[in-house]
């Protein structure tokens, strides 16, 4: 991950929170156009992401959903657990939670 810049590893990051739900509403193929609206970005912009770490899908069949996540998995490393107690939300409590949801989740 150290060589990809900051923008591509956010965006690889909405990719992964986006593509669960993208495989549990029972698609197993994705393309970069329907990636790109998932996440507000262009179909291009998606393609040359997917190709810093060697990802390619066909123009016509897509992306495997399936191994694109797990690909960017594998690039990014483990997600973090989002598993967590917030107590007393305060303007502590608030920054935190501004951060989260800027990270990698």
């Amino acid at each position: 991950m150290g060589s990809m810049p900051p923008a591509v590893i956010a965006r690889l990051c909405e990719y992964r929170r986006q593509l669960p739900g993208w495989i549990a509403e029972g698609n197993d193929r994705i393309f970069s156009r329907e990636l790109a609206e998932l996440i507000a970005a262009s179909p291009a912009q998606v393609r040359r992401d997917l190709m810093t770490f060697g990802f390619a899908g066909s123009p016509v069949h897509g992306y495997d959903a399936h191994e694109l996540l797990k690909a960017i998995h594998e690039a990014l490393g483990p997600a973090p657990s989002d598993a967590m107690t917030l107590v007393g939300v305060g303007h502590l409590g608030h920054a935190l939670l501004d951060y989260l949801a800027r990270s990698c989740l």
